[in-house]
This record gives C-alpha cells, sequence and structure tokens, in this order.
C-alpha cells in the first residue's frame, strides 16, 4: 500500500472546508473548553482526568 503525505490544507475534503462554522456552535464551544479547563485540578494525576473524560463521554 501506497502512502501519501499530504498538506494540511488539501487532506479534507473541499465539500468540507467550505463550510462554515455556525457562531453560537463557536461559543458554545469556547463555553464548555473554558469549563472543563475551569476543573482541572493540579493536584491531581492525568489518569485521574482521562478517567473522568472518558465517563463524561460515555
Amino acid at each position: 500500500m501506497n502512502l501519501k503525505q499530504l498538506k494540511p490544507r488539501k487532506a479534507p475534503n473541499k465539500a468540507f472546508l467550505k463550510l462554515k462554522p455556525d457562531r453560537p456552535e463557536i461559543e458554545i464551544f469556547k463555553k464548555n473548553l473554558i469549563q472543563l479547563l475551569d476543573r482541572i485540578n493540579d493536584k491531581e494525576s492525568e489518569e485521574f482526568h482521562k478517567l473522568r473524560q472518558k465517563n463524561r463521554i460515555n
């Protein structure tokens, strides 16, 4: 199998590149990311945080 290395701009489908994200979706993402970062406790281990996120996704 031959693999070609693509530049990041050429990797996604052209139709995907034409989609514009909605501003409200971006704001929701930013709000959720800030909440997630605020919940991080530096005293806990990385594994603790991974497990917490895994449980949140499932």
